[in-house]
């Protein structure tokens, strides 16, 4: 999508690809720079993407595309990390669970709207294109939701997911 091109064209058809091939200067974020815009990108996963700045963004809001952020990912889950993880405390011990939904045991949706909202520039003298990345409506559709039954089936957690997504737009 920021790129404006198919797959066919791209040759970018699975996540975590090269993008020696992706003109990045043609993608949605150099056009609007060029044209006087802060160009801003926000996710709340980045385990399965290489998004940055090469794609024309002033500024990245959300989990880093580190190794800390995989290694996380796989050790989250410790009763400390659950317990403090979206807390002012947790976000300085565990930033890269804070607002990322690659932590699914511990994400929380208005966590990423909050870190969004805070990082947001305050004051600007031009317009801002920002893209945002919702990762909730994707596989496997998990987070810290206390509605959720054991029983429900992959359709109904994503229905749930989309509906959450759909909020966090609004927001």
């Amino acid at each position: 999508i920021l790129t404006g091109q198919y797959p066919k064209h791209s040759g970018v058809r699975f996540n975590l690809v090269s993008q020696q091939n992706l003109k990045l200067q043609d993608s949605l974020g150099y056009i609007f720079k060029r044209q006087g815009y802060e160009t801003i990108y926000a996710t709340d996963g980045r385990q399965f993407n290489f998004i940055d700045e090469d794609f024309g963004f002033d500024q990245m809001i959300g989990a880093s595309g580190t190794v800390n952020n995989f290694i996380m990912s796989l050790i989250d889950n410790t009763p400390a990390s659950d317990l403090i993880s979206n807390t002012l405390l947790g976000r300085f011990l565990y930033p890269n669970i804070y607002g990322n939904r690659d932590i699914s045991f511990t994400y929380q949706p208005k966590s990423f709207l909050t870190l969004v909202k805070e990082k947001m520039p305050k004051y600007v003298n031009k317009p801002i294109f920002m893209g945002i990345h919702f990762t909730l409506p994707h596989y496997p559709y998990d987070w810290t939701n206390p509605r959720r039954s054991a029983n429900e089936s992959n359709s109904a957690l994503y229905d749930t997911a989309v509906q959450y997504a759909d909020q966090q737009v609004g927001e």
